[in-house]
């Protein structure tokens, strides 16, 4: 008699226990300890708006930078050529074109400089 009573009690039991969480109520003791607390829920369009205005004032601050930047540049550019003072002296005047019947041999430098250049251009062009 006592085997008939448990497989009856059992299952009156845990039929006792969901009613008395089912009438807990929402925000109650025992959910919170098996769900945790309740969290709110995030109002996407504050947080999108924040970000927003976060990104401009970065955007603004990168550009009153590049500004300041600018304008200091240019301060010490024009300071700059204020202070460099004209001479007095011409500039010595040469002759580029050789006189006719003149041969000019170039110089070791520009003789690999133009035979550089030739080379890079002949490359590019068989390509």
């Amino acid at each position: 008699m006592l085997t008939g009573v448990r497989h009856i009690a059992i299952p009156m039991l845990g039929c006792v226990v969901l009613v008395v969480v089912a009438c807990e109520g929402s925000g109650s003791a025992l959910e919170n300890q098996f769900l945790g607390p309740p969290t709110a829920i995030p109002n996407v369009e504050v947080t999108v708006e924040s970000r927003l205005n976060e990104e401009r004032a970065k955007e603004e601050a990168i550009e009153a930078t590049a500004e300041a930047k600018a304008q200091v540049m240019a301060t010490s550019i024009a300071e700059t050529t204020a202070q460099a003072v004209p001479t007095s002296e011409p500039l010595p005047t040469t002759s580029a074109t050789p006189e006719p019947g003149e041969n000019i041999e170039p110089g070791p430098r520009l003789r690999e400089a133009l035979l550089r250049t030739y080379r890079e251009k002949y490359m590019e062009i068989s390509r």
